[in-house]
């Protein structure tokens, strides 16, 4: 049987504490959703006047208890996730003064390195609103994965030194 470790995401979540003022800002921020026939609903509701939330899930209408936390997933969609699985599975995105993880500092470093030095010459660099892409050999050093950016990479810099050697006097090398 393979393992698989769940990927890296960022969600925006709030715990539902069961007074009215929380169920209030969960349902405004949800917002309505336009179904296919152009008829609107809310995504989150409440249930009844003391009782839990209604969400319209993906897979049908799932109640959310005090304490549940309400998810907006990546395709925007709501869901709710009991605490202990909650606590289990995610932790805090925007801690302030915490720093990221190793693993996620060394590949920020990585990707940037490449960057700088994959070659293309400065001139063809651009990192607007935090990009970091080449305009000759478009890559994306901030999304390709980074696997796929290294082999490109090694590729371009074997074909640089096959044509820096093909360029070089007989006899001569570069």
């Amino acid at each position: 049987m393979s393992r698989f470790r769940k990927k890296p995401v960022v969600i925006e979540a709030v715990q539902f504490d069961g007074t009215v003022s929380s169920e209030d800002a969960i349902c405004q921020w949800a917002g309505a959703e336009v179904r296919d026939d152009g008829t609107s609903r809310q995504r989150i509701q409440r249930a009844n006047q003391f009782g839990p939330l209604l969400i319209h899930t993906l897979a049908g209408d799932v109640l959310a208890q005090k304490g549940d936390w309400i998810i907006r997933g990546v395709k925007g969609e709501f869901y709710p996730v009991k605490p202990d699985i909650f606590e289990a599975t995610y932790e805090p995105a925007d801690r302030p003064g915490v720093p990221p993880a190793p693993d996620a500092l060394r590949e920020a470093a990585l990707r940037r390195l490449l960057w700088l030095r994959h070659g293309c010459g400065i001139h063809a660099l651009y990192g607007d609103d935090g990009e970091m892409q080449c305009s000759t050999c478009c890559i994306d050093f901030k999304r390709d994965p980074v696997e796929e950016i290294e082999e490109r990479w090694r590729s371009a810099g074997e074909r640089a030194v096959r044509a820096a050697l093909a360029a070089a006097p007989e006899g001569e090398t570069p």
